[in-house]
């Protein structure tokens, strides 16, 4: 049946390192842990008496931590645990596939396996697996498997299209996994924050061409945000939720963020951006908690009443950017950037309230930073780690290279750098701006 075909796919994958120890057939459940680049799951497979003796013995490694569960997942198919050091990835989790009336072939599994040996191994090859997935996805639809599996492998697809680039593509995937998965009950509330959270991205990528509806992407922000949670209190509140999710993925917080100030709720998004770079001063990473509390000033820069306590903030946060070390060249170079883009936007507020040898001295200090961080780049040709989706902080922003006074004079320029039109505006009167 069914079931035993999903335990010989399992010991194939790569990316199983190790197993539980032997389940005893008075237990219902077996958890299956693993590690994938750092990023640790666990697979939750309801098992039937005849099952027991397909799983292997071998017990896992004490240094594999478990993967924790939420109220919101205890008791879902699939616990997963994301890791803050892959910022740009849904976390793996293999579709929860339960026994079905007609199970698909011998062949049929094999296909299976094939593509999410791809998805999943520790060099994913997301290209090779898509068409594989698309046809596995036929075959689960042809053979009237149940829609929860189809879903699961759905999001799994869209997972690879979006890695891939494929905005369009992974957006309809992702919908089409989202409308089955909020009708299947707690057994699908992992995959429907993976599959939010792929949905609110496909969109802030530049390949994405449908009509945009940046209400709906921070609801999935917020959503997944918010099912991300460890919280074992069904008594917290969603507030208290969705600041935990922001601890567990201060990635993801950022984008939401992002998406707020896009949407022009900035006030939301100058408090999301705080939390999020509360998030990362958490996990260590000052850069990047600097970088997030710049993006919470320039937000900020962009009411339309911009109050001293505000202008103290930002002129705060651009001081501190000399507490930001590292080795990480490009990202000390993206700081210095931001550094100079929120004394432009500090500038241009102090402008506009006819402030303006305090708008001048700012600006001339940010064109004068900016001469010495091109050079510094000319220099170093220094390349960010890995490659960054667009939708990331670390990839949505040009390049520390891009930067100049010259630049900032171009609305395109500004646009690029998610200014809000409200401060785009006030810097036209400064920079005299041009289309």
């Amino acid at each position: 049946m069914i079931l035993r075909s999903i335990f010989q796919v399992l010991p194939l994958l790569p990316l199983i390192s190790s197993f539980a120890p032997r389940v005893t057939p008075s237990r219902r459940k077996n958890v299956l842990k693993a590690s994938v680049n750092g990023e640790v799951f666990a697979l939750t497979i309801l098992l039937s008496s005849t099952a027991h003796s397909l799983i292997p013995s071998t017990t896992a490694p004490p240094s594999l931590p478990s993967a924790p569960t939420t109220s919101y997942s205890r008791h879902t198919s699939v616990s997963l645990s994301n890791t803050l050091s892959s910022p740009f990835l849904a976390s793996p989790s293999i579709p929860s596939l339960a026994l079905s009336q007609v199970p698909p072939s011998q062949a049929d599994i094999a296909k299976l396996q094939k593509a999410l040996a791809k998805v999943y191994d520790p060099s994913p090859d997301p290209a090779s697996a898509l068409p594989l997935l698309t046809e596995v996805i036929e075959i689960w639809e042809s053979t009237s498997q149940p829609a929860f599996e189809v879903a699961s492998l759905l999001r799994v697809k869209a997972d690879c299209s979006l890695s891939l680039q494929l905005a369009d593509s992974a957006y309809a995937d992702y919908t089409s996994a989202i409308e089955v998965f909020k009708d299947s009950g707690p057994q699908a509330l992992s995959e429907l924050e993976l599959a939010s959270l792929g949905r609110a991205r496909s969109t802030r990528l530049p390949s994405y061409t449908l009509p945009p509806n940046l209400t709906q992407s921070a609801s999935d922000y917020r959503l997944a945000l918010i099912l991300s949670s460890r919280s074992d209190s069904d008594a917290d509140s969603e507030t208290e939720r969705l600041k935990d999710g922001f601890t567990r993925n201060p990635f993801a917080a950022w984008e939401y963020a992002s998406t707020l100030r896009d949407s022009d709720h900035l006030s939301d998004a100058s408090e999301a951006f705080v939390k999020a770079s509360e998030a990362f001063e958490s996990i260590g990473d000052h850069p990047r908690s600097v970088l997030s509390s710049l993006d919470a000033g320039v937000t900020s820069a962009s009411e339309s009443r911009v109050s001293e306590d505000a202008l103290k903030y930002l002129r705060d946060v651009i001081s501190s950017t000399t507490t930001v070390e590292g080795t990480d060249t490009y990202l000390l170079q993206s700081v210095i950037a931001k550094e100079c883009e929120a004394r432009v936007a500090l500038a241009s507020v102090l402008w506009n309230q006819d402030r303006k040898p305090e708008a001048e001295r700012e600006l001339g200090e940010a064109c004068e930073r900016m001469t010495v961080l091109e050079a510094d780049v000319v220099k170093r040709q220094a390349k960010p780690k890995g490659i960054q989706p667009r939708y990331t902080l670390d990839g949505s922003r040009p390049d520390p290279g891009e930067f100049s006074c010259a630049r900032f004079k171009k609305r395109e320029f500004l646009r690029q750098l998610g200014w809000p039109e409200s401060l785009i505006i006030k810097a036209g009167k400064l920079l005299s701006v041009k289309a």
